[in-house]
């Protein structure tokens, strides 16, 4: 054994310089260069080879990677594509319904903003001033309600034949229906609701995105029309807030 003379580090014989402070013996300075440019080259090659095999490591995960955004992209657009075969399936468009030539203001295609509305029909003046309920403006046309936003964005259109004449009965109507529509019809031509309180209260959506259109319709004692409401989905309504729908799962079928 020696000792390091400049740490008095513990040495072998054969040592060329000392690990502890560095120090190079003169005598072996030229074995020392050799060995050094061996240790050199051969951590070169090491991390040579490290690096390879992270590469090769990392083009694998860039694969796998790439592979599977692929197939979540395939697997989305499958989604969507089944999502809007079953939305077409499951819902209306309204585009099929009829025209009722006996109804002169019929509402479909009106959640517009109040003076588009106003200007597409003719509804004559208002026959009550213009109130607030639940946030919206309400302006009234005999047995029309019509809510609006502080925008003039028309939210809702509720119709109540309960109190009209039989002219008015005929005049007003959302799709072709009126009081004088029969439950059959509108079962026969929108099918079943798609949620239902009794027999007393039929619920249809037009689609399953937000804010798109609904119609809400309450029925007499002889399963004609009393009530239609047609109105935008999660919009506040006397205190109801309606609920996105989301998937085939959401729906209450009869």
């Amino acid at each position: 054994m020696k000792k390091c003379p400049v740490c008095t580090e513990s040495l072998p014989e054969t040592a060329h310089f000392c690990p502890k402070c560095g120090y190079v013996y003169p005598k072996a300075e030229s074995v020392f260069a050799a060995e050094e440019k061996k240790r050199i080259k051969k951590k070169t090659i090491l991390l040579s080879l490290l690096v390879l095999a992270v590469l090769s490591l990392a083009g694998g995960g860039i694969f796998a990677v790439y592979s599977l955004r692929r197939e979540m992209q395939a697997y989305e657009e499958e989604q969507e594509q089944a999502r809007q075969e079953w939305m077409d399936r499951m819902f209306r468009t309204g585009e099929e319904l009829p025209f009722n030539e006996e109804i002169a203001c019929d509402f479909r295609d009106s959640l517009v903003d109040y003076e588009t509305l106003c200007g597409q029909m003719d509804l004559g003046a208002e026959t009550q001033e213009a109130y607030e309920d639940e946030g919206y403006i309400v302006h009234v046309y005999d047995l029309v309600k019509i809510y609006t936003t502080d925008y003039g964005e028309v939210v809702n259109i509720e119709i109540d034949y309960s109190n009209a004449d039989e002219g008015q009965k005929k005049s007003y109507g959302v799709f072709g229906y009126n009081a004088d529509t029969q439950k059959e019809q509108v079962r026969e031509a929108l099918g079943s609701p798609d949620q239902n309180y009794g027999e007393e209260e039929y619920y249809y959506r037009f689609d399953g995105r937000q804010d798109a259109p609904a119609l809400y319709i309450t029925w007499d004692e002889n399963d004609r029309i009393a009530k239609i409401q047609y109105y935008r989905i999660l919009q506040s309504r006397y205190g109801m807030v309606e609920q996105t729908l989301v998937g085939p799962d959401d729906i209450q079928m009869m």
